[in-house]
């Protein structure tokens, strides 16, 4: 089973707890990607309206590249974060993409205090499927698996990135299986993200 997990989402779905307790769970390796670029030093700038740092894409995948060169020895290696683009295909076996209800989101990203224009943006990339569509564009279909987290602790989580990893249950994790649209539309709320 040794390889390398990619999990990414949007922002506040929970990558950051996951990735972590997966990997003490498999006693290998975590990276976050937003560290890496911190550490290495790829930040291009910040962009004070966002509150987010703008990093040099190919420096960074570079960075990415050489960390996981460096760590592969027959091991797993879990690394975590949002930039798709930034993660060199040949080294991930499998990308689980954490994904949440974006009512659910959407609190989560204002009791972390984001700006109401990043919320708006995360919320919409959420509803939209922005980081699911990108990874299966990357990676391809048959390396990406999608997590409904709402109502989940990480622990629950965990388990059911672990069946994916082992094999022992793939199908219901196949990208496509969550639909916000579909859902917000049933709840009444869609248009309160879409005519924002």
């Amino acid at each position: 089973m040794a390889g390398t997990i990619f999990i990414t989402g949007t922002p506040g779905v929970g990558k950051t707890t996951v990735a972590k307790l997966l990997s003490k769970k498999l006693s290998c390796p975590y990276f976050s990607i937003a560290e890496l670029a911190k550490k290495y030093n790829v930040l291009i700038g910040y962009d004070k309206e966002r509150k987010s740092y703008e990093v040099d894409i190919n420096k960074l995948r570079r960075v990415i590249q050489e960390v996981l060169a460096n760590s592969l020895a027959g091991c797993n290696i879990v690394i975590e974060g949002h930039i798709v683009e930034a993660v060199p295909l040949e080294y991930i076996d499998k990308v689980v993409v954490l994904r949440l209800h974006p009512l659910v989101l959407e609190r989560r990203l204002m009791e972390r205090g984001y700006p109401e224009a990043k919320i708006k943006e995360n919320v919409l990339a959420e509803i939209l499927d922005v980081l699911l569509v990108e990874a299966v564009e990357k990676f391809g279909i048959d390396k990406v698996f999608e997590i409904n987290t709402t109502n989940k602790n990480p622990e629950e989580v965990v388990e059911e990135i672990l069946k994916i990893v082992e094999g022992r249950e793939v199908e219901g994790y196949k990208p496509g299986n969550t639909d916000w649209i579909k859902a917000l539309k049933e709840e009444g709320v869609l248009e309160k993200y879409l005519l924002r």
